[in-house]
């Protein structure tokens, strides 16, 4: 049963109709208990003049729709109604009253209320249920707020409700925010919505970005803001990425190339002049890459870029030009300048090593003074000087790069100075019978200490394992000849043995790696080695296999001839050892 609260002062006029509405309704008197849950209040224009404030209040507070006001003005009152009074009821009735007339009255403003409360209870269930955060301001504090925004947020809708909006919002948005509530509030009849913007909020989950969108509301019967909160953290997240990914390099967190690019025509500016550039290439790249893997060649370029910003000043700009070059910008900076920056860079490199490779650098140096020479020449300028500085000391870079790698090897593997000794020995003793010419000697001794080069690359847990291999370590293992393959590609004094680096563990009968090759396919020199080389490890051992006897071993050669071993070189060789046994050797 619907609840009409009943405000008239004549008794006789309260007692008629309370006894006419009683009949359909529960009515209330102002003298009893007075709670804010009617349907309908009906008043005479005296009384609600003298309730006036509680009235309102009760309408603004109703809950879950606005409470309808039904004033009884006599004929003498009539002429006392203003437009406040007229703003704040929703029907008014002359006096005496008609009963038909009262009644219709009254059901048409029930059934108002009634279809309100419906749309009221499908628009909640709808906020309710949006992922988007909404709340209604009145007085710039939160009057609702729906379970979106309490997750938005970080905070429970208790601690919301009745708070200030404005205490989650970081401190550079707050007075924006706060200038336009005070404009909807100034504009409150105006039907204004602003368009999205994008801040940042304060939560007890850290900064969050949101998307904001304020629009004037009637909320309760009372003018009041209504503000939908989307939270845009993750596409801002997302949007930074991007930005990153266009701006910078993605391995060494420097500027990219595009950047750089923008940068020389921003800077290319009279007010800059001098203008200066540094060009730098990192040397022997490639062979760590061949060595030891593109990760080993990542970690290099990361160390490179943190030695150029640790040499450079605030104000230099510092980019990945592309594979293994970087560039860096010098606005304001001379000549001299410059290339003490640049000598930073290089001593700074001594002091860096990633695996066994060196970081080092060849560097070019170009200035600018004159604002008519292009930024395209000084890059050739730059370029060119850099490149010079390469070729110079190519050579000198890879044979130093090799040496370490021959030096780093020794220590992770059993591949001693000894051993290569004695298999180079062993492979002279080749040259009569087979009429080797002297290159061919010097190959074979080249061969002696580089055949295992490419074991650089494997792990040192691999390759003094004592038990047996795993199938993936093996797999490993077997991928050392062609590694070592590259390796020697990469240098001009290693480049004509290459070859016998990748062949050194085919087989005779096709069953070896990598390539599966067989005969006289495999070169000479390639099958020298294999049979001298497994002599030496089986008469000095490993630490996964025990030494043997000369005896043992060549035994162990000849009965691989001609499947491991090429046949005629096994015999010759046997021959050799034969010879040397008989004169004591």
């Amino acid at each position: 049963m619907e609840r009409v609260l009943l405000l008239i002062g004549q008794q006789a006029d309260q007692k008629i109709l309370k006894e006419f509405l009683s009949k359909s309704y529960e009515v209330v008197l102002p003298d009893e208990k007075m709670q804010n849950n009617f349907d309908l209040l009906i008043a005479d224009y005296q009384t609600f003049n003298n309730y006036r404030k509680d009235a309102l209040k009760l309408k603004k507070e109703a809950n879950p729709v606005f409470l309808p006001i039904l004033l009884l003005v006599s004929s003498h009152d009539k002429n006392r109604l203003h437009q406040d009074i007229l703003n704040e009821v929703d029907e008014f009735i002359s006096m005496p009253v008609n009963s038909y007339e009262l009644k219709l009255r009254i059901t048409n403003l029930l059934r108002n209320r009634a279809l309100s409360l419906e749309s009221e209870t499908q628009y909640y269930t709808l906020a309710e249920s949006i992922p988007a955060g909404i709340c209604v301001l009145q007085n710039e504090r939160i009057a609702y707020c729906n379970p979106a925004l309490s997750k938005i947020l970080s905070k429970s809708s208790s601690d919301l409700m009745g708070a200030s909006f404005l205490d989650d919002i970081s401190p550079e948005y707050s007075f924006q925010i706060e200038s336009l509530l005070i404009e909807k509030k100034s504009r409150e009849n105006i039907q204004t919505q602003l368009n999205n913007m994008e801040l940042k909020i304060n939560t007890l989950d850290g900064e969050k970005w949101v998307e904001l969108s304020i629009s004037n509301i009637l909320y309760r019967g009372s003018s009041s803001v209504l503000i939908v909160m989307t939270d845009v953290t993750e596409r801002k997240l997302r949007d930074e990425e991007i930005r990153c990914l266009s701006l910078y390099d993605k391995l060494t967190g420097i500027f990219n190339r595009a950047y750089m690019e923008d940068e020389l025509k921003r800077l290319n500016t009279k007010r800059q002049l001098p203008l200066s550039i540094i060009m730098a290439d990192i040397n022997g790249l490639k062979l760590a890459n061949d060595a030891y893997g593109h990760e080993v060649g990542d970690q290099l370029l990361i160390r490179t870029a943190k030695i150029l910003k640790e040499s450079c000043r605030q104000e230099d700009v510092i980019a990945r030009w592309g594979g293994d070059e970087f560039i860096i910008l010098l606005p304001q900076t001379s000549k001299y300048i410059a290339g003490k920056i640049a000598s930073r860079i290089i001593d700074e490199c001594s002091n860096y090593y990633i695996k066994a490779v060196p970081v080092k650098m060849a560097i070019g140096v170009a200035t600018k003074i004159n604002i008519q020479k292009s930024i395209k020449q000084l890059l050739i300028d730059a370029e060119d000087r850099m490149y010079k500085n390469k070729l110079m000391n190519s050579n000198s870079v890879r044979e130093d790069l090799i040496s370490t790698l021959l030096e780093a090897l020794k220590e992770k593997s059993e591949e001693t100075e000894e051993h290569a000794k004695r298999i180079s020995e062993l492979c002279f003793r080749f040259q009569e019978p087979l009429d080797l010419t002297n290159e061919d000697m010097d190959k074979l001794s080249l061969i002696a200490i580089m055949h295992d080069i490419g074991k650089i690359s494997v792990s040192e847990d691999i390759l003094k394992k004592p038990d047996k291999l795993t199938f993936d370590e093996w797999e490993e293992i077997r991928k050392h000849p062609e590694t070592g393959y590259r390796i020697a590609c990469a240098s001009v004094s290693l480049a004509h043995i290459a070859q016998e680096i990748l062949s050194h563990h085919e087989r005779w009968d096709g069953k070896g790696y990598p390539f599966g090759i067989k005969g006289g396919d495999i070169p000479i020199l390639a099958r020298i080695i294999a049979i001298v080389d497994a002599f030496d490890v089986m008469t000095n051992g490993r630490v996964y296999k025990p030494s043997i006897t000369k005896q043992k071993a060549l035994k162990e050669i000849k009965n691989n001839a001609g499947t491991q071993f090429d046949p005629d070189l096994v015999q010759i060789f046997l021959e050799i050892m034969e010879y040397d046994k008989k004169i004591g050797y």
